[in-house]
């Protein structure tokens, strides 16, 4: 009898050890333990699985507010279709009980692969029905279309539809496929600066060797007044003593707007729930994990944005888009501006799709901006060098993407028609 009590006691005390220890390692979200998740995450969320804390409270399901303390300005910045309060009407009432779109989770559910899409949306294709079966009714140019079919390419985003509105449509129709002049938003010129520094004024003493000297005094921050120590002896990384290698902290003490749309892309999202900059790319890579600093993409010293913008994509993206870039109609005319047989603005570099330029003449560093859908890219991008039209075909052809746009779209989107036939 007093084995076996023995025996219940050790069971007992090693459930509750194990109970304890799983308890502790939830709460504490102890990184590398992705093992207690259910199933891998969607291609957006994969970077922070480490973190469940992020998005998840002990015992509790998901909130909203979760997932718009990270989308809310994305959202926003969308002039979102389908907020939240649209479905807090109790006119809708009806429509809540058989598909909850109040819940992001309704639709983006997590750690579910087997029906997640490339958009992170795990419902049904054929979803819009449940809010909108009358559009045939109430539109004939609907009339027989598959309702799973709404969101296909050239039709209709669930958040952000700017791009193909009808009277967004209507408004661009017939334009030609390559406008003239055909620029892109270039960088606010600026005179010569004051605070300019030379070579023989630099103050890193005998540390510095001759080649980084003539990169940095070529470099835009020689131009601006940026001495070595301005980044080597830089009070945000609280050290009067010299630092080789300076954190990004000391890139932010200047660039902070910069700094903040980049961690809120793929590149620095790590770095904003303080974990390892070093990335799991689910692309094809030529770096198998590559680490993403300010200084991955930017030269240290030459801080050159030309490199940034095209030859550090090239250095680590392996995917067939990329290794198209050389030699397409983009590149050569990238080519052509550097070579100033163009005017500024007439290249296309990776950036200027990806990372495109702001309104106050910024580089928004979050290229989760401009990426999925891709008719995000239209207004902020394609429209400044091609007509809607030719844009929408372009980004709706798999084909087109891959070889990156190195020819005509092979076939028209039917939704310029539809908005012909209705003006």
């Amino acid at each position: 009898m007093k084995k076996r009590k023995y025996l219940w006691l050790t069971v007992i005390a090693l459930n509750l050890v194990a109970c304890a220890w799983l308890g502790f390692a939830s709460y504490a979200d102890l990184q590398g333990k992705t093992w207690f998740t259910p199933g891998a995450a969607t291609d957006g969320h994969h970077q922070i699985i480490a973190s469940c804390k992020t998005c998840h409270v002990p015992f509790q399901k998901v909130n909203n507010q979760v997932c718009l303390d990270c989308h809310a300005k994305d959202l926003e910045h969308g002039d979102d279709k389908h907020p939240e309060t649209k479905f807090q009407d109790p006119r809708n009432a009806a429509l809540i009980e058989k598909f909850d779109a109040t819940l992001c989770i309704t639709c983006h559910g997590e750690h579910d692969p087997q029906r997640t899409d490339a958009y992170g949306v795990t419902v049904p294709k054929d979803f819009c029905i449940e809010c909108h079966k009358d559009i045939g009714e109430s539109r004939s140019s609907h009339k027989g279309l598959p309702f799973n079919g709404c969101a296909q390419a050239g039709c209709h985003n669930y958040h952000d539809n700017r791009a193909l509105y009808e009277d967004f449509l209507i408004k661009h129709m017939d334009e030609p496929h390559l406008k003239s002049p055909a620029v892109l938003p270039v960088k606010p010129m600026t005179g010569p600066s004051e605070k300019a520094v030379i070579a023989e004024k630099q103050d890193g003493g005998d540390r510095t060797n001759q080649a980084l000297l003539r990169e940095w005094s070529l470099s835009s921050h020689a131009k601006a007044g940026v001495n070595c120590s301005g980044c080597h002896k830089n009070e945000a990384d609280k050290n009067p003593l010299w630092i080789n290698l300076p954190s990004a902290r000391v890139c932010q003490s200047c660039h902070e707007n910069q700094h903040a749309s980049f961690i809120e892309g793929r590149h620095g999202m790590r770095q904003a729930l303080n974990l390892s900059p070093v990335i799991d790319p689910r692309l094809p890579m030529k770096i198998e994990s590559p680490e993403l600093e300010c200084q991955s993409c930017h030269k240290a010293h030459e801080y050159a944005a030309k490199y940034a913008a095209t030859e550090s994509c090239i250095a680590c993206h392996n995917d067939e888009h990329t290794l198209a870039y050389n030699g397409s109609p983009h590149h050569m005319a990238w080519l052509d501006e550097q070579a100033v047989h163009k005017p500024a603005g007439s290249g296309v570099s990776c950036a200027s799709c990806h990372m495109p330029r702001t309104e106050d003449g910024l580089i928004d560093h979050n290229q989760n901006r401009n990426l999925r859908p891709n008719e995000k890219m239209v207004r902020s991008v394609c429209l400044n060098c091609h007509g809607l039209e030719f844009s929408l075909s372009a980004l709706a052809d798999p084909e087109q993407i891959k070889k990156n746009f190195r020819s005509v779209p092979a076939r028209r989107l039917k939704s310029m028609d539809m908005a012909r036939e209705r003006k």
